[in-house]
């Protein structure tokens, strides 16, 4: 058989043209290919570091602004609750001189302070809490007097 003879021959020049093929696609995808790859590889390597450092120094820009929003908030808060302190202090000062509770000449009291002011039901309990809380008062501030008016004391 002829061909079995020659096969030895095209297969070593078949090799040989196969190694040759194969060095040119190597180098050509090597010198070609190969460094636009890296360009690429490179540039999105560097894009996203740049991007990874957008990204903390947005994220600290942003801890900062929170920082200071709560700073912010919280002096307005306290700024807020001293006004509204210093409200409530001046509504039931006025109130007070507004409606007294009890009257101190006549011994008389109303019941107490309702939400929309004095509740002006003057019943018994509350004007002998209001002799009571006197009479304690002076005693614990050492007075002697009995509440009365120099007249009635006198007579």
């Amino acid at each position: 058989m002829p061909q079995i003879n020659q096969l030895a021959l095209v297969a070593y020049s078949q090799f040989f043209w196969l190694l040759l093929v194969l060095a040119l696609i190597y180098f050509g995808i090597g010198h070609a290919m190969l460094p636009k790859i890296q360009s690429t590889v490179d540039a999105r390597d560097k894009r996203i570091t740049d991007d990874l450092a957008a990204a903390q120094a947005a994220r600290t820009a942003a801890d900062e602004t929170e920082a200071a929003y709560r700073a912010r908030m919280d002096a307005s808060r306290a700024e807020a609750m001293q006004v509204a302190q210093a409200a409530r202090r001046a509504s039931a000062k006025a109130t007070e001189e507004r409606m007294h509770a009890a009257n101190a000449e006549s011994g008389e009291c109303y019941d107490g302070l309702m939400p929309g002011g004095v509740n002006y039901n003057q019943g018994a309990e509350s004007v002998l809490a209001f002799h009571l809380a006197t009479c304690s008062i002076r005693k614990l501030c050492g007075v002697q007097q009995t509440g009365r008016s120099p007249e009635v004391a006198a007579a």
